[in-house]
């Protein structure tokens, strides 16, 4: 195996460590008048996406888990990282009807 091979590898190896909820794999592509390329593609739950790079995949990625509401790929929390380091804490109503109304009133959804 090529270095350029191992070192590809890695990559594949290092996001399923860090998104290990998501199934991880590639796709080579090759082109008779230029070089291969590798397209990585990661998938969960129905939703799939796909890019050229390990840290493009890794945003692709944490977008979708924003974006439905997942929780992060880390099983484990990270300590000391982000401006909620120590915690967030929220009242006991934060989603109850009367707060998701109000809100909705405030950003003028509903009369």
């Amino acid at each position: 195996m090529s270095y350029y091979s191992k070192m590809r590898q890695g990559d594949i190896e290092r996001l399923r460590e860090e998104h290990p909820l998501w199934q991880i794999g590639s796709v080579w592509a090759s082109a008779g008048s230029g070089p291969d390329a590798r397209r990585l593609t990661a998938s969960r739950d129905g939703i799939q996406v796909h890019a050229w790079t390990a840290e493009q995949l890794s945003a692709c990625i944490a977008y979708e888990e924003e974006q439905h509401g997942w929780p992060a790929s880390q099983l484990e929390p990270r300590a000391g990282r982000g401006s909620f380091q120590s915690g967030l804490t929220a009242a006991g109503d934060w989603d109850s009807e009367e707060v998701n109304q109000a809100i909705a009133r405030d950003f003028g959804a509903i009369g």
